[in-house]
This record gives C-alpha cells, sequence and structure tokens, in this order.
C-alpha cells in the first residue's frame, strides 16, 4: 500500500464454475442464471465453459468487429426472412450464427465503419463471394460456365 493513498475494497472474483440450486451458471457479463447449454465450451475454464452466456460473448464479437448490438442483428436477421441474405439457410442450418457480410473496398480489414454493412451470409455463401472478391463479372462468368456444361 502506498502511503496517502485512498483505501479501495479488494475486487471479488465470482466463482465462474459455480451452480445454482438448478445447476445453472451465473454469465459474468450479462449477470442471469442460465441453463449450461448457454455457455459455449472452454476447455481451460476449471468447469470446461466460458464464463460469459453465448449471447453475451456474441454480443462483444459484433460490438467490436462491426459496431452492431446483438438486437440489430436479430433486426438484420428479421428483415431477410431469418436466413442468408443469397440462400436463405439458417442459423440451425448452417450450424453457426450467420457472417455479417460488409464491402471489403471500404473497409479492408475485418473491422467495418458500419456504413458499408450489406447484410447476414451463411459460411459457404460468405466464402464463396470472399473467393470471389465481390466481381460481378466473375459470378457471371460462372454462371455461364455452369449453363453451357452442366448436363441436366
Amino acid at each position: 500500500m502506498w502511503a496517502g493513498s485512498q483505501l479501495r475494497p479488494i475486487r471479488v472474483t465470482p466463482d465462474t464454475a459455480a451452480r445454482d440450486g438448478q445447476g445453472r451458471k451465473c454469465c459474468t457479463s450479462c449477470g442471469e442464471w442460465l441453463a449450461i447449454d448457454r455457455f459455449h465450451g472452454r476447455a481451460v475454464s476449471p468447469d470446461g465453459l466460458c464464463p460469459a452466456c453465448k449471447r453475451c460473448t456474441r454480443s462483444h464479437q459484433l460490438q467490436r468487429d462491426f459496431g452492431l448490438t446483438v438486437d440489430e442483428y436479430e433486426e438484420i436477421l428479421k428483415s431477410q426472412g431469418g436466413g442468408c441474405a443469397v440462400c436463405g439457410k439458417t442459423e440451425e442450418s448452417n450450424g453457426r450464427m450467420l457472417a455479417v457480410d460488409h464491402d471489403h473496398a471500404c473497409c479492408p480489414e475485418r473491422m467495418t465503419c458500419g456504413r458499408c454493412r450489406r447484410g447476414l451470409l451463411c459460411t459457404r455463401c460468405n466464402l464463396h463471394l470472399g473467393a470471389i472478391g465481390d466481381s460481378i463479372e466473375h459470378i457471371e462468368a460462372m454462371a455461364s460456365y455452369l449453363r453451357t456444361t452442366l448436363r441436366r
């Protein structure tokens, strides 16, 4: 303790492995007691689970990478009919949340300014769009190729 410094209470670190009487775990971010299936697995944690729930974890990632809240993400998803903006695949059939697509010409890094967000895409559509570099000409050439070579 430094002489003349003000005393502060000791920060109490919550027991992230604690469970209530119903077997639920407390999220360190929102403070809610939730079923353990609402937490991602994490091998290095004492209980094998992340300290924050899936929603809070996703909220932090969306805010950090895209300037979006979970509510804004869910509104975009709803406006797209609940699935990928290209093929309609849902989060359940995708096996994970949909990717936030943005214009890499505006923001070449992973993060976006927020003004160039285009929609939510499934993993497959997001990877394909990225692989062709957002080139409409490339997409049209591929479609033309498939039309002339597919045997149906």
